[in-house]
């Protein structure tokens, strides 16, 4: 029997991406998605190259919730706590691709994201999702933070340099490169085709919100307990 995986927020880029991923997985089936904006419309009505994919209409945020064995959710950080808390009372699996439930820590959750932990009995069930580094804590759960893109790339590259001593864990610079839509569907001036078509800049360097696990993730992959020093220099195109 297939997994009954629900999306909610399916129409930004990230949820849009998993529909497809999840339509093409042997074993899953998308027993709904949602989206505020685009609620009551289908899904090839915001992507027309859907339309041979998938063609659900997107509901609300209930709806996926009864409908779904894991509900995964592709939102901006700070609204996926309260979907989190209905999920787990409902006895479904949750699967955050924001990064509400990323940091371990409230005090840096609030330091780099400005929020704070709505229920901290409900954070301390959550396991980041990082495979390659923790499997076995994350089989079982039902509360998973899904790494983000810097914090998937970065840890994975330095991890092996540093079990094999190839590197000293200090100044390590963390040079990366993506594109625009990590940054969401909301346009903005530093989004717009016109200031990046051609284009390649750096931004937030040493202050990307994925720093802090950056820092540490390479580390608690070789059980220890250590701090680097690492800058992130992330660049967009």
């Amino acid at each position: 029997m297939k997994i009954k995986a629900g999306i909610v927020g399916a129409t930004g880029y990230a949820g849009a991406e998993l529909v497809r991923l999840l339509f093409n997985h042997p074993e899953a089936e998308i027993a709904a998605i949602s989206s505020v904006s685009f609620e009551g419309q289908k899904l090839s009505d915001v992507y027309p190259s859907y339309s041979f994919l998938n063609d659900m209409v997107c509901e609300n945020q209930d709806a996926v919730v009864e409908k779904s064995d894991v509900i995964f959710a592709a939102l901006p950080h700070g609204l996926s706590q309260e979907l989190a808390e209905k999920c787990i009372s409902a006895g479904k699996a949750f699967i955050d691709l924001g990064a509400d439930f990323r940091l371990e820590s409230e005090e840096e959750y609030t330091e780099w994201y400005g929020g704070t932990f709505i229920d901290k009995e409900l954070h301390a069930q959550s396991v980041y999702g990082l495979p390659e580094f923790f499997r076995d804590k994350i089989k079982g759960k039902k509360l998973i933070a899904n790494p983000g893109c810097y914090t998937t790339c970065s840890p994975l590259a330095i991890a092996p340099a540093i079990a094999n001593g190839l590197i000293s864990t200090k100044g390590i610079i963390c040079d990366c490169k993506s594109g625009v839509t990590g940054a969401g569907r909301k346009p903005t001036q530093g989004s717009h085709f016109p200031e990046l078509n051609e284009g390649f800049h750096a931004y937030k360097v040493a202050s990307h919100r994925h720093t802090p696990r950056d820092r540490t993730d390479p580390f608690k992959a070789q059980r220890r307990g250590c701090y680097h020093h690492l800058r992130s220099a992330p660049s967009a195109r």
